[in-house]
């Protein structure tokens, strides 16, 4: 090979290589936020069935561990009916509220909002952080309603 060809071999396995290396970021990437995606449907089938079953058990208590979107920072339940107060500041959540979404996942500044029925709160709002991507709350059935509270 004469040295004109071998510069040219050695570019275009560069060229490939430095492909490769961004298409393989690219669908890591894409893998994560799919799979994220997937965990936030799995916690909404989870926690609507759990407020559900809970609703129907008058007395009963029980703890619940969910696994939740990557990066979930904390998730909060808002309760209107749990006191008196004004809807907060934030135009997203407000929003969400005006949607009847009450149960809320933030993670950094990005918030999902979801419909959670027959979910109350002790107070207006109630959070529970997250710990390597889970949440454990205890849901108590009461007078037809799932009562989310502290463990």
């Amino acid at each position: 090979m004469r040295r004109g060809q071998s510069t040219q071999v050695y570019i275009i396995v560069g060229v490939i290589f430095f492909f490769g290396v961004v298409l393989g970021f690219k669908l890591v990437y894409d893998f994560i936020g799919t799979s994220s995606e997937m965990r936030l449907a799995e916690f909404q089938t989870r926690i609507k069935a759990d407020a559900e079953s809970a609703s129907m058990k008058e007395g009963s208590v029980r703890k619940y561990l969910y696994t939740v979107p990557y990066q979930t920072d904390q998730v909060c339940f808002y309760d209107k009916s749990a006191g008196s107060g004004t809807l907060p500041n934030d135009p997203a959540l407000r929003a969400m509220i005006e949607e009847n979404k009450n149960v809320f996942i933030v993670s950094g500044d990005k918030l999902r909002g979801i419909s959670v029925p027959r979910l109350k709160t002790p107070a207006m709002y109630y959070c529970v952080n997250a710990s390597d991507n889970n949440i454990e709350v205890t849901l108590a059935g009461k007078a037809g309603s799932a009562l989310v509270r502290k463990l």
